[in-house]
């Protein structure tokens, strides 16, 4: 007997040591692959975080905060968190499900009235503005918005006939600077047709701001009140806001473009020619009213990474139960059924893409900000960067480094 406990004692020190070698010849590799994308200017920098089976194995810093002023990044340095937002959204809204003030089934016009007359868009004169449409069938309900299926599209860069009618009536697609509050955009938004009867196609939209104002609404409070009182301030994430104040403001990580004759990154404050709008200063700068759920949230990756770890542990963060286990489960299983989706073999759930029957499911932000949460071999990885227009894509870096983990 005795033998025996022996040997089953050294047989799990043996796994245990084999699995740590394995671990470190992986951080290795990634750690080598960073250092020489800053190195030969693929990148200018970036925050990486590794979990595996709950233990952070891997966080690190690379290259600049800013490389113009040659300031170094830090892990406490914030990114713009762009669509990874609609993840912190859809926990909002699965909070109040939880608590019973929510129905996934709740028709939207509960909340907003515009709603309740939606109608259809069959074509548009671009010359005149005028527009033909005919009245939706299908009511929009709370789980149209999460889905992505209520046929509420962004502006031109998702739909030019759509994009028309945003632009007239004063809708920006993107992050918006502008004096306008969410419910002001939300009850212009209600206006406007939608492209499709929802529930019958996926489309990237602005559903995830809808439901924001439905926060407020449900919750009787603004909604980055909400996101401080119910989710940051339990969550311990107190380098994360829609707009940076004082204290944060200097923490903002620059956005860095790429010049295609020097071949280097530089940063800058002024914004390009965009197909939506993204003004540079954000969120430091303008009316800081708006509160998008889409695009608007603002977070260091430490911060980041609590959501991510609450997620993998069913709702659970340090004790305290911020979601039921049953929220996540929608959070991070499909949710669209057989509607086509941008990614073949993937689905879309509440706020990211699922893949791998419900277990693996990760996002991207901008084009610059990923994460993966892959529940088969218990790891979580985050990747943030800000970059924009680089010969070389931050997508396919990241998923060369999720590849050194396979």
């Amino acid at each position: 007997m005795k033998k025996t406990l022996l040997s089953l004692a050294l047989y799990f020190i043996i796994i245990g040591i084999v699995c740590s070698q394995e671990s470190e010849k992986k951080i290795a590799k990634i750690d080598s692959l960073l250092n020489n994308y800053i190195e030969t200017g693929v990148i200018p920098h970036a925050n990486i975080i590794l979990v595996q089976n709950n233990n952070p194995i891997l966080e690190k810093s690379y290259g600049y905060k800013d490389i113009t002023s040659n300031e170094g990044l830090n892990l406490d340095h914030i990114f713009r968190l762009s669509s990874l937002s609609k993840l912190i959204t859809s926990i909002a809204v699965m909070q109040l499900v939880d608590q019973g003030k929510i129905n996934l089934n709740d028709p939207v016009e509960n909340y907003i009235a515009g709603f309740k007359n939606t109608e259809i868009l069959d074509s548009i004169n671009p010359e005149t503005l005028d527009y033909i449409s005919h009245p939706a069938n299908n009511k929009l309900t709370i789980h149209h918005l999460l889905s992505n299926t209520s046929g509420i599209a962004y502006g031109a860069a998702m739909n030019p006939n759509i994009g028309i009618l945003y632009n007239k009536n004063g809708i920006d697609m993107g992050y918006d600077t502008s004096n306008i509050s969410l419910e002001e955009k939300m009850l212009k938004l209600a206006k406007i047709p939608i492209l499709h009867e929802a529930g019958e196609a996926w489309t990237y939209g602005f559903n995830y701001d809808v439901l924001g104002y439905i926060v407020e609404k449900a919750s009787g409070i603004k909604y980055d009140e909400y996101l401080q009182k119910e989710l940051f301030e339990p969550l311990g994430m107190n380098n994360t806001a829609f707009y940076l104040n004082s204290d944060l403001k200097d923490n903002l990580t620059s956005i860095h473009l790429y010049d295609t004759d020097s071949k280097t990154f530089y940063s800058t404050t002024e914004t390009p020619q965009l197909p939506y709008r993204m003004p540079f200063n954000y969120p430091i700068e303008g009316s800081k009213r708006y509160l998008s759920g889409g695009v608007g949230i603002n977070s260091s990756i430490l911060d980041f990474s609590k959501i991510l770890e609450m997620l993998y542990n069913n709702g659970t963060y340090k004790e305290k139960q911020i979601l039921s286990s049953e929220a996540v489960q929608r959070i991070s299983s499909g949710q669209i059924g057989e509607l086509p989706f941008m990614i073949p073999n993937a689905s879309w759930g509440y706020g990211n893409i699922v893949e791998k029957d419900n277990t693996i499911y990760w996002s991207e932000g901008g084009g610059f900000n990923y994460f993966k949460v892959n529940k088969e071999k218990e790891y979580i990885l985050i990747l943030f960067t800000q970059t924009m227009f680089s010969p070389y894509s931050t997508m396919k870096i990241f998923f060369q480094l999720d590849g050194l983990l396979q």
